[in-house]
């Protein structure tokens, strides 16, 4: 039996009048909830390496980057800006980002191998530690901290957005009542 759908047309023509200002209210309101946040996550960095071999030393030939407590926090930042389309087809109209090396490990070691990576110094590649000490991923993490579960888990950013109890979501929230007010003030139906 066919379904016959009306109204479709005028359903579509409504969601392209609303969208514009459905993005300039989230940009408004959550664009102002994450400044406060992102301090937040700044101020949750220590100021000293969480492990002595961490710290920067002037013999050290190796490629892993050395804490740098400055470089994490002037790495910490938002943008109230609408991102391109990622591999999974969406866009964020907002974000917090840590974009230095240093940070971006501090923030994340431990989110897939909770108990570091496997051990094989005979392996190429880096899919396994290639360390000296075998338990060298585990230390690293564990003196880093907790750091929750999955993808949504991180030291600071993550941290500073579960102390925030909600205030972003509820901006979005607000934000999308305020466009819709500003939709039917139009005389839009």
């Amino acid at each position: 039996m066919p379904v016959v759908l009306s109204g479709v047309n005028q359903l579509q023509r409504n969601l392209r009048q609303f969208q514009p200002d459905a993005a300039k209210a989230l940009k408004k309101r959550v664009g102002a909830e994450l400044k406060p946040l992102a301090n937040r996550a700044k101020g949750l960095v220590p100021a000293s390496a969480p492990l002595s071999g961490w710290s920067p030393r002037s013999f050290s030939e190796g490629r892993f980057p050395f804490f740098n407590s400055t470089d994490i926090r002037a790495g910490i930042g938002s943008t109230a800006g609408t991102t391109s389309f990622n591999r999974s087809g969406f866009s964020y109209v907002a974000s917090i980002y840590n974009a230095s090396r240093v940070g971006a490990i501090a923030e994340t070691a431990g989110r897939k191998n909770p108990t570091g990576q496997p051990w094989n110094p005979a392996a190429s590649g880096n899919r396994y530690s290639h360390s000296k000490n075998p338990n060298a991923g585990r230390q690293f993490i564990s003196a880093l901290g907790k750091v929750g579960i999955g993808k949504s888990a991180g030291r600071y950013i993550f941290r500073a957005a579960d102390e925030s109890q909600g205030r972003v979501t509820a901006a979005v929230v607000q934000a999308y009542e305020d466009a819709a007010i500003k939709f039917y003030g139009k005389g839009l139906k």
